[in-house]
């Protein structure tokens, strides 16, 4: 008898097999739940409130997973924002009628007020603002110049 045939060998093919797709399932899943869903956790209000968009103790792929459209890393159809990753922005309405206004009256830069808050009530008239501001803030240039589109 061979010691190399493969009924010495076939039980330990099956384990090796079957740790691999073990660890391809893990990967297939960590990787689907760190993409943006347009979904937050439920809790994620309390949690902004308290700083965790911003927390770098959390990596951004958690942050998108239970807050990212508050953080402004996903938008609600579940694309990743340019801040989350993405390469464009969608298409953003505002939800108040009024955000004109409040944009002439520096609601779009109260530095009082979070990016996602802003971007929450009055998406398409703050972002440009709002992320032009956030480019800078991150920047560790002189220049920035930021395009978006609407």
């Amino acid at each position: 008898n061979n010691i190399y045939s493969s009924k010495y060998f076939s039980p330990i093919t099956s384990i090796m097999n079957s740790i691999y797709y073990a660890f391809f399932a893990l990967c297939w899943i960590y990787l689907v739940r760190s993409q943006c869903t347009g979904n937050d956790d439920p809790r994620c209000a309390g949690w902004v409130s308290q700083s965790f968009c911003a927390n770098t103790g959390y990596s951004v792929d958690v942050r998108k997973m239970y807050c990212g459209v508050a953080c402004g890393l996903c938008n609600r159809d579940g694309t990743q924002t340019a801040l989350g990753g993405g390469n464009s922005y969608t298409s953003c309405i505002d939800l108040n009628a009024n955000c004109a206004a409040m944009a002439a009256g520096g609601f779009c830069t109260n530095t009082t007020l979070s990016r996602a808050a802003k971007l929450r009530q009055c998406c398409k008239t703050c972002r440009p603002t709002v992320l032009a501001t956030s480019t800078t803030a991150l920047s560790s240039s002189t220049t920035t110049t930021t395009t978006t589109t609407t």
